[in-house]
């Protein structure tokens, strides 16, 4: 747990503030923030509220950095970064401290849901950032990068993430998919002048390509019932 300062801090400043491009004062987010919440009784249910809504509503898509909380959360597409971003967006909004956690993966992660040539693409190492909140003077790690098509896809043939978040656990990748230690929470992953070039928009074609196609197979098969969550 941490002290006294590491408290004060999380619970004030910049774990609620917004940025550039994380715009927690966009009237898009805090409108969203509310409705999503309003059965809500506590800072927790809100957290578990907000996370399987960017989870699940919000699609996983290769998209630029430059995106902000607001851009994402209009388009419904987005990679881990911008995921965590609206998440974290969301959860400020309600006065509910939170941050960015990143750490290098093995692309592998992603083999079941990209082409070869987008394998090709990423190379051999690659980041992921997901958000963690500030729950009972701890923080508190919340994946909510893929959503239930690719995770119900991931659980018939690869590997396995918890379904449901309910605010006390970590949901995080796989621990043999993860290289070397997570960082600290991040109040900003990326400050303007340090945003990496925009891609390609050809690239982004090919990396989602086969995104595209899971998603149509997945819709073949039905919907597959939530595993007994209700916001």
């Amino acid at each position: 747990m941490p002290g006294d300062d590491g408290i004060r801090l999380a619970r004030s400043g910049p774990f609620l503030a917004p940025s550039k491009l994380c715009d927690v004062d966009h009237p898009s987010i805090g409108e969203t923030a509310l409705s999503l919440v309003r059965s809500c009784k506590s800072q927790r249910e809100k957290a578990i509220g907000v996370f399987h809504f960017v989870r699940d509503e919000i699609l996983y898509q290769m998209c630029q950095f430059s995106d902000t909380a607001s851009d994402t959360l209009a388009s419904k597409r987005g990679h881990c970064y911008q995921k965590a971003n609206l998440q974290i967006a969301l959860l400020r909004s309600l006065g509910i401290p939170a941050g960015f956690v990143t750490q290098r993966i093995d692309p592998g992660v992603l083999r079941p849901f990209l082409s070869d040539q987008a394998m090709r693409i990423l190379g051999k190492r690659t980041a992921h950032a997901w958000a963690c909140v500030f729950l009972d003077d701890r923080w508190i790690g919340a994946d909510a990068t893929f959503d239930r098509p690719l995770l119900d896809f991931a659980l018939d043939d690869h590997w396995q993430m918890q379904e449901v978040w309910d605010g006390i656990r970590e949901v995080t990748l796989p621990e043999h998919l993860l290289i070397g230690a997570p960082s600290q929470p991040r109040a900003v992953l990326y400050g303007l002048e340090e945003l990496p070039d925009p891609t390609p928009e050809p690239t982004l074609l090919v990396l989602n390509q086969r995104l595209a196609a899971i998603r149509a197979q997945m819709e073949a098969r039905g919907p597959v019932e939530p595993a007994g969550y209700t916001a």
